[in-house]
């Protein structure tokens, strides 16, 4: 019985950690305007993704984030893309 639980758990955690979005891919990625942080975000999602709204937060490291915040079937997320320099 304990087996079975055990199995189920361990299916359960591996299902979540496979649909969660790769963390490393989100941070490697830049934007420096806004345009590219859309286009970023919608290249995320799925093809039917809107976009809502788009924020430009200020961290308490100096550093820049754009919040996109995008809907798809149904569910709103946000994304963060990092803002970089532009050169």
């Amino acid at each position: 019985m304990r087996k079975r639980i055990a199995t189920a758990l361990t299916a359960v955690c591996l299902f979540i950690a496979l649909s969660l979005p790769p963390i490393a891919s989100q941070a490697s990625n830049g934007a420096s305007n806004r345009k590219e942080a859309i286009s970023q975000a919608l290249a995320r999602s799925d093809s039917e993704a809107r976009v809502l709204g788009v924020k430009r937060i200020k961290k308490n490291d100096g550093s820049v984030i754009f919040a996109v915040k995008v809907i798809s079937n149904g569910r709103v997320k946000v994304i963060n893309i990092p803002k970089v320099k532009s050169e």
